[in-house]
């Protein structure tokens, strides 16, 4: 079982990134659908984060390598108290909107665009879990990078012209904000090595 414990970190962020690329496929056969799926994706990663944080013991922590390379040289992912509680927040506010999207998607997104919505919708939800479970400071910049760059996305979707020019704004301010995160990464690198 301590196998499948260890496995469940990257579980919890390659799950919702397959299903991202998925979703407009379903949108494309069923639109109507992809409200319902996003639903049980989002349920799924909230079930296994709430099922991690329960049977961790008091200060256990679940490492994945990927790849099974170490750290530095690969990704690490780490499950500990406070990304258990960060993870669960997350999913668990997700999933309450995933909820409330499944009668208000209609009002707010036009039905060809509701494919493409989910997709961001996922990709933002795998940033964000990705972000609280990575050991690796580029990682997390690159996690930062699919997050706000979804959340455009996701403000995009609705097609208005107000969406577009708040979007626009929306992306210059996550373009000045992520340089001046990869400037301090660089400047941390050349300071500690």
């Amino acid at each position: 079982m301590a196998k499948l414990d260890s496995n469940l970190p990257v579980f919890m962020v390659l799950f919702p990134l397959i299903c991202a690329f998925l979703t407009p496929i379903l949108g494309y056969l069923k639109k109507e659908a992809c409200s319902w799926f996003a639903l049980v994706v989002v349920g799924i990663v909230f079930a296994t984060a709430s099922y991690l944080a329960v049977s961790m013991a008091p200060g256990q922590s679940f490492a994945f390598h990927i790849g099974h390379w170490e750290a530095p040289w690969g990704i690490e992912l780490i499950f500990d108290s406070l990304s258990a509680l960060m993870v669960l927040t997350i999913t668990a506010f997700s999933f309450l909107i995933a909820i409330y999207s499944l009668k208000t998607i209609r009002m707010e997104v036009p039905l060809e665009k509701t494919g493409w919505y989910y997709t961001a919708y996922l990709l933002l939800l795998t940033g964000m879990i990705g972000l609280m479970l990575t050991n690796d400071i580029f990682n997390m910049y690159v996690m930062i990078e699919i997050t706000g760059i979804c959340a455009v996305a996701l403000v995009l979707a609705r097609g208005t012209k107000e969406a577009t020019e708040a979007s626009l704004k929306y992306l210059l301010l996550a373009v000045i904000g992520s340089g001046f995160i990869l400037f301090a990464i660089g400047f941390l690198y050349s300071v500690a090595g």
